[in-house]
């Protein structure tokens, strides 16, 4: 039940009647696991972007445009990691790539040449929503979201942006710029904005994050703190 008694704290603090936590209580072995969010091992290869995909053996690159990918070595590596691959742009081209060395026990699902839109499983494993945020970003993923928890459970429109807005609430410090917090650090995305808009009146050099999403288990901890 404690992530229930999140749940009742979360609907409290927005304001929401006593009524609609004790109506949450009935549904809340049907929906209470669908806001839990852990990191799966394992995680299939999403498409960063709408391209086509081919396979290499045991390599799968995703192309912007329709024709096979240039020799390897004439990408150059750019760019954070995502979704299973790290970005690289062909030298001497503006073509964009995205590059996936599998990993042991994950096969390729789709064959070479197909189209793909981006957020498409390429590999053999679970598909990630962290991944389906850094790809697709926070409306399609909240849709989703409420999509599936109405179906398990009659949600008001408040009720349900109550509960999700907290997992969207928080970003990660990529880089720390003249903040003074450390890159890697989880602060809420508010107090972000907030920080930033001091930096920028003063002329300083802004933070750069991350949205990352966090399951009732991480804010129970965050709440208890």
């Amino acid at each position: 039940m404690i992530f229930f008694d999140v749940a009742a704290r979360i609907l409290q603090a927005s304001g929401a009647p006593a009524t609609a936590v004790a109506a949450l209580a009935p549904a809340w072995t049907n929906i209470g696991a669908l806001l839990d969010v852990p990191k799966p091992k394992g995680a299939a290869c999403l498409a960063c972007f709408d391209g086509f995909v081919h396979v290499v053996g045991r390599t799968l690159v995703l192309l912007q445009h329709e024709g096979a990918p240039l020799p390897f070595e004439q990408y150059k590596a750019s760019g954070r990691r995502i979704g299973g691959g790290s970005s690289a742009f062909a030298q001497g081209r503006e073509d964009l790539a995205y590059v996936y060395r599998l990993a042991a026990g994950h096969e390729p699902v789709l064959a070479s040449g197909v189209k793909v839109a981006a957020g498409t499983a390429l590999t053999t494993g679970v598909v990630s929503v962290h991944d389906l945020l850094d790809i697709l970003g926070e409306r399609p993923l909240r849709d989703e979201f409420g999509r599936a928890l109405r179906a398990r459970a009659p949600l008001d429109d408040a009720t349900l942006e109550a509960l999700l807005d907290p997992m969207f609430g928080f970003v990660e410090i990529v880089e720390a710029g003249d903040s003074g917090v450390e890159e890697g650090t989880v602060v809420r995305r508010d107090e972000f904005f907030a920080r930033n808009q001091a930096l920028l009146a003063e002329d300083r050099q802004p933070a750069i994050a991350r949205q990352i999403l966090l399951g009732y288990t991480q804010l129970a901890a965050r709440l208890s703190t």
